[in-house]
């Protein structure tokens, strides 16, 4: 009995750990199962995380870019603000000059329509200073020092000598030939001369330079203000270029020639370089008949306005005044003609005032010797206002001393 028993006891016992086993195996199958779940859920979740962090940060680049242009679009819309904040002040800045503007030009209407009552005014002093020119001539006629200053004018008109000069001067091609020299002294430079030929070449070239400058700026701006006062378009340049010619730019020409032919080749007779070369002489000639047209033609300015004939004494004395070289001057500056007269461009400098007045003095001396020779006495007494605007009545004082 007890074997029996003791063999059922096993049997179950066996039972049990068998089933234990299988139990443990069905725990274990099932913890791997579990742990492999485990493992691909994790490696799934991994691998979604992963996305979405790829998705996450190419989303967080483009929300970056996007608040960036939006910052640049906000900084961008702020200064168009301002730009318009600015345009709008311009604007009623403008508006404001524009009123400005407009209050000016009803202003000057104003002066337009005051300055056409002048004008006018001065037409009829015209007309009355045109019937007061016959009296000025029968007056010459009495004056004796008018008609000495008048003989020495047809003396001058009428004198072989200087009709021959001017009458050459007309055609000097003063600015052409001028030009040919010039040009003929660069092919001097780049020919096979020594360096102290090249380099008397060169300062040749700047001197000559200087003068076509000036030329051009006669031609340009004196010659037309001149035919303009004058009122005639017959003044020749060639002869405005002379009158306006210094002694000192003979020294050039004169060079010119002393290293033609041997070094130079001048296109140009030595006649006519010697012409060039007098062209300053020529202007002291025309600044001499100016003169004596100014002594003619000043009485007749201090006569205009003087109901009764004055002594010779007084017309002397007050001529003298208008006449002075600081007077004369003046008219220069007013003229602009000292600035574009022709000169050496180194020339000795003035050692006075003085000196730089006299030079003045004699410029509008040789204009009004150009302009008595060209165009006659009667347009210089037709324009007797002319001369009573640009004579300076305020240097007509006691101190102002005959130069």
């Amino acid at each position: 009995m007890p074997d029996k028993k003791s063999k059922e006891k096993k049997k179950k016992q066996n039972q049990l750990v068998t089933g234990y086993k299988e139990g443990v195996d069905k725990l274990k199958k099932g913890f791997e199962d579990i742990t492999k779940k485990i493992g691909e859920q994790l490696k799934q979740e991994k691998i979604r995380k992963e996305k979405n962090a790829l998705k996450n940060s190419i989303a967080g680049k483009k929300i970056r870019a996007l608040e960036k242009k939006d910052k640049v679009k906000g900084v961008k819309l702020k200064k168009q603000e301002t730009k318009i904040k600015e345009q709008e002040a311009k604007t009623k800045e403008q508006e404001a000059k524009t009123k400005e503007q407009e209050a000016k030009t009803k202003e000057q209407e104003a002066k337009i329509k005051e300055q056409e009552i002048k004008i006018k005014e001065q037409e009829a002093k015209i007309k009355e200073n045109e019937l007061k020119i016959n009296q000025i001539d029968k007056f010459i006629k009495e004056n004796l020092q008018n008609k000495a200053s008048g003989i020495i004018l047809e003396y001058y008109k009428q004198n072989p000598f200087l009709n021959k000069i001017f009458e050459s001067s007309d055609g000097i091609n003063y600015q052409s030939n001028t030009l040919k020299i010039r040009d003929a002294i660069l092919s001097g430079i780049e020919n096979d001369n020594s360096p102290k030929i090249k380099n008397k070449l060169i300062n040749l070239k700047y001197n000559l330079n200087h003068f076509l400058n000036q030329m051009k700026k006669i031609h340009n701006k004196v010659l037309p203000n001149l035919s303009a006062l004058f009122d005639s378009d017959d003044l020749n340049p060639e002869l405005v270029m002379i009158a306006l010619s210094r002694p000192s730019i003979r020294v050039v020409y004169e060079e010119v020639e002393s290293l033609s032919p041997n070094n130079i080749n001048i296109p140009i007779d030595k006649e006519e370089l010697k012409k060039l070369a007098s062209s300053g002489d020529l202007a002291n000639v025309l600044a001499l008949i100016g003169d004596a047209v100014l002594d003619l033609v000043i009485p007749l300015i201090l006569c205009e306005n003087k109901t009764e004939n004055p002594s010779v004494k007084e017309l002397s004395e007050e001529r003298a005044k208008y006449v002075s070289n600081k007077n004369l001057a003046t008219i220069c500056d007013k003229w602009d003609l000292y600035n574009n007269r022709i000169k050496h461009p180194n020339p000795p400098a003035d050692k006075k005032e003085k000196d730089t007045i006299h030079t003045k003095g004699t410029l509008v001396e040789a204009i009004y010797g150009l302009v008595y020779y060209k165009l006659g006495l009667d347009v210089i007494r037709k324009n007797l206002l002319i001369f009573q605007e640009n004579f300076d009545t305020e240097l007509l004082t006691k101190k102002n001393n005959i130069d």
